[in-house]
């Protein structure tokens, strides 16, 4: 009987390299140490650039195609977790770097994240579907990885969710079919799980208001390098834009409060602020500094409430070359 691969039997293998865009063996890759998450809704695409011919002749079809580079995308999210440490970076860390930001660790205190173009940190990740019976593992793997990631809260006391967009080289010889991994640790993200609505501090800003959802953009836009080298004439994602933006649902209040349609109209700034979580290591913070605007304003019903959706963009300070639009932090 032919083995068939289960669709949710699947995980995400990720380690930094040593040379941006070369990629990690296999054998040093897939090892349990570097499954950082307990990942869910992973797909991973290849995209190669076919290169199409129509020539003129008797027959109007083409003729076979030659194919170019060879991209790929990986995709999956987890819930958002701190590590239960203060000053200890959460597991998933790497992953945050990864999407050009620095990682600041004040022993015992915290761990701070802030955008960063001058972030090398690039990943080969690696793709995992088991078999259903589990005796073996469908691979494939993705070099010079790079990308985005999204902090999304949709309901009032829920847990927060991650989900990542990455960009990288698809490998031709990497992620041989071979048998499993052994015995997989994951995080404990359950004691440690971030929620949307227990707080630690006052909010301020946008989130002083009552809010029902909120999604955080970190705005990183990937364009890959070439190489005239690699077999797959890829290197590695650079970064090529960088706009972070906040969405956030909440209740109108009277205008001498907050007159959010004129703020919207005059281009007003304002700081934001949320602390959210209660345990040590796990307290997740949000920030944007006094530069942060609406971008997009649009009714919403909270049940028979009155309220807007907001989309609001998170610049630097004008004044400074410093990349501070947002900052997320664990303590």
């Amino acid at each position: 009987m032919a083995v068939i691969f289960h669709a949710k039997r699947c995980n995400v293998y990720a380690k930094v390299e040593v040379t941006p865009g070369t990629p990690i063996a296999d054998a040093t890759l897939f090892a349990a140490a570097n499954v950082l998450v307990n990942a869910h809704d992973i797909t991973m695409e290849t995209k190669p650039e076919l290169v199409e011919r129509h020539p003129e002749g008797p027959s109007l079809q083409s003729i076979p195609d030659v194919p170019g580079q060879v991209p790929a995308t990986v995709k999956f999210a987890h819930r958002l977790f701190g590590s239960g440490t203060a000053g200890t970076a959460p597991a998933f860390g790497l992953l945050w770097k990864a999407c050009w930001m620095s990682e600041t660790v004040v022993a015992s205190t915290s761990v701070t994240y802030i955008s960063s173009p001058d972030s090398v940190v690039s990943l080969t990740i690696g793709f995992e579907v088991l078999s259903e019976d589990g005796t073996a593992a469908l691979r494939y793997v993705m070099s010079g990885v790079r990308g985005n990631l999204t902090i999304k809260g949709d309901k009032v006391q829920a847990p927060l969710f991650v989900s990542y967009d990455f960009s990288g080289a698809f490998s031709l010889t990497g992620g041989a079919t071979t048998t499993p991994v052994g015995t997989l640790t994951y995080p404990a993200e359950t004691a440690n799980a971030v929620r949307f609505g227990v707080f630690a501090g006052t909010p301020t800003g946008i989130f002083a208001e009552e809010c029902d959802s909120m999604e955080i953009n970190r705005g990183a836009k990937a364009a890959m390098a070439t190489s005239i080298i690699n077999a797959n004439g890829l290197l590695y994602a650079m970064i090529d834009g960088d706009d972070p933006t906040l969405k956030v649902g909440f209740r109108t209040q009277a205008k001498a409060t907050r007159d959010a349609l004129n703020q919207f109209a005059v281009g007003s700034r304002f700081a934001n602020s949320l602390q959210l979580g209660s345990t040590a290591g796990s307290i997740f913070t949000v920030s944007t500094n006094a530069s942060a605007q609406f971008k997009g304003l649009g009714s919403k019903k909270f049940g028979a409430a009155y309220g807007y959706d907001a989309t609001i963009s998170c610049h630097r300070t004008e004044t400074s070359s410093a990349s501070d639009a947002i900052t997320l932090a664990f303590t």
